[in-house]
């Protein structure tokens, strides 16, 4: 459903239907690391700050979950839930550029 470069170094998430995020690292053929999300529907979206440390995952339009690259593996460090109808729609996620605010986007 989504890739994601970083823009540090050779790293890439994938999202994918099957509820899953994988990290990788392009220097090699395998899966650096695997999340599988506990979701009811939708359609993960994954992006890297520009420090290329943390990364979102939306999952099902409302919920944004924040995770360390060096420790993805220990859960999300920080989750926030949106109950706003409009935000629960959102298709897309993305880092403002000195970190401080995360955009989401799209939506039917």
């Amino acid at each position: 459903v989504g890739l994601e470069v970083s823009p540090k170094d050779d790293l890439v998430l994938s999202a994918s239907v099957d509820s899953t995020v994988r990290l990788w690292d392009v220097r090699s053929d395998a899966c650096a690391g695997l999340l599988k999300l506990q979701h009811e529907n939708g359609r993960p979206c994954v992006a890297f700050d520009d420090g290329g440390m943390v990364f979102a995952v939306l999952v099902d339009g409302g919920k944004v979950a924040l995770f360390d690259v060096k420790k993805y593996d220990i859960g999300a460090f920080a989750t926030f839930h949106f109950d706003n109808p409009d935000t629960a729609k959102a298709t897309s996620v993305k880092f403002s550029s000195d970190g401080n605010f995360i955009l989401l986007s799209g939506g039917p």
